[in-house]
């Protein structure tokens, strides 16, 4: 996802490419001088991990990959992963489908040079984008600069649909939306649901790459409840409050100074990667702003997406179903799942009321789901522990 400079990047960790973890970033010197102007030193965004993920997917070894734990597979027998953008357009028909790709900046899914029928939206226009790419410090961003594409529509915050009508009218239902590491930056999770709805035709795909909290620098947080997404969809949030850029700052983690690590790596030393005092220092900044600062402010594992998914599907606020969900159990990802989602016509699929027990047993195994994947963060994190307290070695 792609932000303006005056937004900053995602403030998160150290960085992934550039090497260890520096020292805390001082308080500002002069008065009008932001603290989240030095987070580019500190943090990397979600642009830095995407290209990680897709060297990876691509079997490249140089730039991110490189720095990357591998995967601890061992058995010769395991599947080889599928390439993640063919996991992200499975099941849509390149030769009829037309969509919306989000915030593709250098790795766009659904390229319109392989002959997709895209409209890209992004936040900046191509040669924007472009400079920003060949002025970036990762190595890896640089070397992706060629794959930019001409931008239809440069957002501005406002309802994606709405966008897309302005410009290109009001009778266009489209096949496919797809956001590779958006949608945990939404400030309106379900405003952002509503919204790919309207773009979509009935059996059109919400095609979304999402990070996995277990494996990268929201390691500390828990998923997403729906009453959160409630909270924020009816207050009209256009921002991200400060309360979610402090915790952002605050408790965001590096494993030996990367920002994401591969599902069964051994987590020798995890690090907050900011300090108490510049997080406090930053929310202080941050109460008189009215400007968009860009953070996560969603954290899920793939069973509480699902969860989430689910309920919102049983109270009729949204007319999204599960269709696929590829993770670090179908050996398909690293440090993200792969979701997609397909839009239902309730009253034309004739869709029967789906018994209350059967919601709240599935609600339930989702739960107990969640609860077995945030136990594997616990296991790699009692692993840390076990060295610290044995004297083995001193986690950072």
């Amino acid at each position: 996802m792609t932000l303006p400079e005056h937004i900053l990047a995602d403030p998160v960790i150290a960085p992934l490419i550039a090497g260890p973890v520096p020292a805390p970033v001082p308080a500002p010197q002069q008065a009008d001088e932001s603290p989240y102007a030095h987070m580019s030193r500190l943090t990397p965004s979600c642009q830095q991990i995407e290209a990680a993920e897709q060297a990876s997917a691509d079997h490249a070894e140089p730039a991110a990959a490189a720095k990357l734990p591998k995967h601890s597979r061992t058995k010769d027998k395991d599947p080889l992963p599928m390439d993640r953008t063919s996991v992200l357009l499975q099941g849509i028909d390149k030769a009829t489908a037309r969509g919306v790709e989000i915030g593709p900046f250098f790795n766009p899914i659904a390229a319109k040079k392989n002959g997709w029928k895209t409209i890209v939206v992004d936040f900046k226009n191509m040669q924007e984008l472009q400079l920003a790419a060949n002025e970036h410090p990762s190595e890896a961003m640089r070397a992706m600069a060629g794959n930019i594409e001409e931008v239809d529509i440069v957002w501005k915050g406002e309802p994606i649909d709405q966008a897309v009508a302005a410009r290109f009218g009001q009778d266009h239902e489209m096949d496919y939306v797809i956001g590779s590491h958006t949608i945990e930056h939404m400030v309106d999770f379900l405003g952002f649901m509503k919204s790919a709805s309207n773009l979509l035709k009935v059996g059109g795909v919400l095609a979304l790459a999402v990070p996995d909290l277990r494996y990268e620098f929201d390691f500390f947080r828990s998923p997403s409840t729906l009453g959160q997404v409630l909270g924020v969809h009816r207050r009209k949030a256009e921002r991200h409050a400060p309360e979610i850029l402090f915790d952002t700052i605050a408790y965001s983690v590096n494993v030996s100074g990367v920002g994401c690590w591969m599902p069964g790596t051994y987590m020798p030393e995890i690090n907050l990667s900011s300090t108490l005092k510049h997080a406090w220092l930053c929310y202080q900044h941050d109460l008189p702003r009215t400007q968009y600062i860009d953070s996560h402010a969603w954290y899920f594992t793939p069973s509480s997406f699902q969860l989430l998914v689910w309920e919102l599907w049983h109270l009729g606020l949204t007319d999204f179903t599960l269709k696929n969900i590829s993770s670090a159990a179908h050996n398909n990802t690293g440090s993200e799942f792969i979701v997609q989602l397909v839009k239902r016509d309730r009253v034309a699929e004739a869709i029967a009321i789906t018994p209350q027990a059967e919601v709240e047993s599935h609600r339930k195994n989702l739960l107990l789901g969640m609860v077995a994947e945030l136990a594997e963060r616990a296991v790699n994190l009692g692993m840390a522990t076990f060295k610290m307290q044995s004297g083995l070695r001193s986690v950072g």
